[in-house]
């Protein structure tokens, strides 16, 4: 099993390259009313692609808000935060208790999949010029 803040390319090519059967992840992936699954879409082809690996799909959006232990409780109170970052606790939280009561290997994803985070990339050192 394995457990993702988001599901999306990156974490389901996790999940797949780790032969999971099923992703638990905080953010719905479909969230509004769907009409097509297209693979020519973002959502139909991340659809698709679980589909085609064998690999189940739990959003645990609402739940995971609203359960003891669940992102509000793990959430601290952070200004300026990464959404990602003020949501990622929680995945421990459920890694431990889904360990005591689930008879899978648990597997967290740290991908940073935060659409409003900005990545550096770090440049290459240039030489002093003489």
């Amino acid at each position: 099993m394995r457990l993702a803040v988001d599901c999306g390319p990156e974490t389901v090519d996790e999940a797949v390259d780790r032969g999971v059967d099923m992703m638990v992840v905080n953010h719905p992936l479909l969230l509004r009313g769907v009409h097509s699954v297209a693979t020519t879409s973002y959502q139909g082809a991340v659809v698709h692609r679980l589909i085609r690996a064998g690999v189940a799909l739990f959003v645990a959006h609402t739940n995971s808000d609203m359960a003891t232990s669940g992102v509000s409780d793990d959430r601290p109170v952070l200004f300026d935060a990464a959404h990602w970052a003020t949501e990622r606790p929680w995945l421990d939280t459920l890694a431990n208790e889904l360990r005591d009561d689930v008879a899978a290997e648990i597997i967290i994803s740290d991908l940073v999949t935060d659409v409003w985070t900005v990545h550096a990339t770090p440049t290459a050192k240039k030489e002093p010029r003489p």
